[in-house]
């Protein structure tokens, strides 16, 4: 129950993260001259959204949420 109440939240927080991360790579500096450092940009910015999930949904750390309550 607590799950099915919560979850759409999560996903939204989610959602709006990936939409920041997005925009971060498309802000990168056009100097990413290969695929090499494409993925590299990329796999940097999956890792900072893997570690978010982690605190979110593992630990149950909100830290980066303070002002929304719905996600305590």
């Amino acid at each position: 129950m607590i799950i099915s109440k919560t979850l759409p939240e999560i996903i939204k927080k989610i959602n709006e993260k990936l939409a920041s991360n997005v925009n971060e790579l498309e802000n990168l500096p056009a100097n990413l001259s290969s695929v090499v450092d494409a993925m590299t940009a990329f796999m940097h910015i999956l890792g900072l959204s893997r570690d978010s999930l982690k605190k979110i949904l593992l630990t149950g750390d909100f830290e980066e949420y303070p002002e929304d309550k719905h996600m305590h």
